[in-house]
């Protein structure tokens, strides 16, 4: 079974779908995992400053699919106060 880790402001239900390097890059840094096994949902806020360094440093490696679904999520961040990461 396939997994994908998806994205969505903590108030909708519409989700979008990251590439499978951030799912593996967000469930070693927050899960301990490949991000297949997935972990609890994150509930991010535009407080959270070590997950926001994180997606920061992702944009600065500047690195094909990765580099374009931590600016999506720090453009959430952005625009939502809450956002939720989760896999499904």
């Amino acid at each position: 079974m396939s997994t994908s880790l998806q994205i969505r402001p903590f108030i909708e239900q519409n989700t979008v779908r990251l590439c499978y390097a951030m799912k593996k890059a967000v469930g070693e840094r927050f899960w301990g995992n490949d991000g297949s096994l997935g972990g609890p949902r994150l509930i991010l806020t535009r407080e959270d400053s070590c997950a926001i360094a994180f997606f920061n440093g992702l944009v600065a490696a500047d690195y094909d699919e990765i580099s374009d679904d931590a600016r999506q999520i720090l453009e959430m961040l952005g625009k939502y106060d809450k956002i939720e990461l989760f896999v499904e």
